[in-house]
């Protein structure tokens, strides 16, 4: 199975751990629906949606890239966002605003493009003091 993935921080290109999608096919960049927000925990990021218990509301989205993941790697993906343990869980975020660089070769992640749809690691860590990073998330 293929997994079309919504990145936002570390695991997109020039991050951190963009090289743990080395072999994956990057499909282009997007931006969320509205009721998701970004913020800074120490030097990476964090998106909550509006069913996160500190979420203050509004209608911001967020921007991020695409990539088509096989099983192996959202394995990977899963241990490093740490979703065994609770800091993160894999989810599924609607995306208003897709920009195709590769169209999917896989009918799992290309139906989820068409459907404007796309997995995502979402936190559920507190952010009650974490600055609100707006819709782009860049390390510093």
């Amino acid at each position: 199975m293929k997994h079309l993935v919504f990145t936002y921080g570390s695991l997109k290109r020039g991050m951190t751990y963009h090289h743990l999608l080395a072999g994956q096919l990057y499909v282009g960049v997007a931006q969320t629906t509205p009721h998701y927000s970004l913020h800074r925990l120490s030097s990476f990021p964090a998106m909550i949606d509006h069913r996160h218990p500190e979420w203050v509301g509004g209608d911001s989205s967020v921007w991020g890239e695409l990539y088509e993941v096989d099983d192996t790697r959202i394995a990977d993906l899963d241990r490093l966002e740490g979703t065994e343990i609770g800091m993160y869980t894999r989810d599924w975020v609607g995306l208003k605003q897709i920009h195709v660089v590769q169209l999917p070769h896989y009918a799992d992640s290309f139906n989820c493009l068409i459907n404007n749809r796309a997995e995502c690691y979402l936190s559920q860590q507190s952010v009650a003091d974490a600055e609100n990073c707006g819709s782009f998330w860049t390390p510093g």
